[in-house]
């Protein structure tokens, strides 16, 4: 069935036996997708293979459209901008005081960790 035609789809659903036949089906599976030109119609098709219902798209390309800005900074200018950035952290000193607590002693040395990552 052809539903890029809904003259020829709309008496199959107003009929009773559409409905018994979509509730055999336990499966739906999408077997393949197309992108016909812009301007050609969409349109699916529909088959059915023990309890799956098979479909089949084709789905028109669009227009092209109008190109738009260009982005605020070029490939060039980002790469500059952020070869710098480990230096951001540099005002941020390690924490070396001693602490008596195994646990907040395995907290400091991660955060040391964490700041001396932040340079790189």
């Amino acid at each position: 069935m052809d539903l890029s035609e809904p003259e020829q789809l709309r008496p199959w659903l107003a009929s009773e036996s559409c409905f018994h036949l979509i509730t055999s089906f336990t499966t739906a599976q999408v077997d393949g997708m197309t992108t016909p030109p812009a301007g050609s119609p969409a349109s699916v098709a529909m088959t059915a293979s023990g309890s799956t219902l098979h479909f089949s798209f084709a789905l028109p390309q669009g227009n092209d459209g109008i190109q738009g800005p260009p982005g605020e900074v070029t490939a060039l200018q980002f790469q500059a901008a952020i070869a710098s950035t480990s230096g951001n952290s540099n005002s941020i000193s390690s924490v070396d005081m001693a602490f008596g607590d195994p646990e907040v002693a395995v907290l400091r040395q991660r955060l040391n960790d964490l700041i001396i990552a932040l340079r790189r």
